[in-house]
């Protein structure tokens, strides 16, 4: 049975001093398209040359996306999602209007800024006015900073975390994962924020992460130039003797 954070028994020796220390991280979204338009693929734009150690690519009840392109110019990396199919019925799909799909990557670090998203359509090319706000957190041992790297300014709200005692795996950090969403717990701040183009905002766990355990945050997100809501979720398992995190 996964422990919740009440129950959790912190040693008095857990130490701070490594609390910008961080490992692998995940990063899976929910992505509602809500635009006019039919779109078929999506787009993301990492700052830097980016490893991509895994993908979270869709199952039922999302669209199954089978393509999946890693690219890199050496002063960013994109990686673009193409190719959607309907598992249910077995033929390809679209992303409609006021449909959901899901995406994800795992990198080695902590360092990865997402810099652009969009929509594309079924040639793979950005749908004009299709731009997508998002962010992840960049999580530590004693809490996480979320920043806004994007031109337009990006509303935060449902902000939350809980802490597991292994790892959980890329594709369970789904809004579809039921038992996820029950162990989430109110991280604090105001129910709605407005993350200022170049603004960080920080928020401290109740206590640190115990060392080897996992934390996961997820927040909605949207804004008034975006043309998709989010549900994202942000997973590390920070502890002493991972490399240093890098936020930008």
């Amino acid at each position: 049975m996964r422990k919740t954070l009440t129950s959790l028994v912190l040693a008095a020796a857990l130490s701070t001093s490594a609390s910008r220390a961080v490992g692998p991280v995940d990063f899976n979204a929910d992505f509602t398209n809500t635009g006019w338009w039919t779109a078929y693929d999506i787009a993301l734009v990492l700052a830097g040359s980016e490893k991509i150690d895994g993908t979270y690519d869709g199952v039922a009840p999302y669209l199954h996306f089978r393509n999946f392109c890693h690219t890199t110019d050496g002063s960013t990396t994109t990686l673009h999602w193409q190719a959607p199919w309907d598992d249910s019925t077995n033929t390809p799909g679209a992303i409609t209007p006021g449909k959901t799909i899901h995406v994800g990557y795992s990198t080695p670090d902590n360092t990865s800024e997402i810099l652009d998203a969009y929509w594309t359509n079924e040639y793979g090319g950005r749908i004009p006015g299709g731009g997508i706000a998002i962010t992840r957190g960049h999580i530590d041992q004693t809490g996480v900073t979320i920043s806004n790297s994007f031109k337009d300014r990006i509303s935060i709200s449902n902000l939350s975390y809980h802490l597991y005692a292994t790892r959980l795996e890329l594709g369970q950090l789904v809004g579809a994962n039921q038992a996820l969403m029950a162990d989430l717990q109110p991280l604090g701040g105001p129910a709605v924020l407005s993350l200022e183009p170049g603004q960080s905002l920080r928020f401290d766990f109740p206590s640190p992460v115990p060392p080897g355990y996992a934390a996961v945050v997820v927040f909605n997100q949207g804004g008034v130039a975006s043309t998709a809501n989010a549900l994202s979720f942000t997973q590390a398992v920070p502890g002493p003797g991972a490399p240093v995190e890098a936020v930008p």
